[in-house]
């Protein structure tokens, strides 16, 4: 897959995922502002710079506190559950500024 494709993907699955955060938080009378979003990338295509690009193609994500993104594994080690694999991510999104783009793994970006 070339990056647009694999950005236009990922930017469709994350729309479906935020939309139904937001549904389900409204349900139970929280607000998303206080609320974190884990997204896993079960697609496995997609890098720090491609989820940071489809993550600008998406709606109302900025209605969140912030949006991690777990990547889908990385020969990394994991000190909380050693038996299982590593995940590097980061946070693609933070209204915090300290947390905001930051996290296990590096992303090259212009902003």
């Amino acid at each position: 897959m070339w990056a647009n494709e694999i950005q236009n993907q990922l930017a469709t699955l994350m729309q479906q995922a935020i939309d139904r955060k937001h549904g389900k938080l409204r349900d139970k009378g929280i607000d998303p502002r206080k609320a974190l979003l884990l997204l896993y990338d079960a697609f496995g295509y997609a890098s720090a710079e491609d989820a940071i690009a489809a993550l600008e193609r998406v709606n109302d994500y900025d209605r969140f506190h912030s949006i991690f993104w777990a990547a889908s594994f990385s020969d990394r080690r994991n000190t909380t559950y050693p038996d299982e694999p590593g995940r590097n991510g980061l946070f693609l999104f933070s209204s915090d500024p300290h947390w905001n783009r930051r996290g296990t793994t590096q992303a090259e970006t212009a902003s």
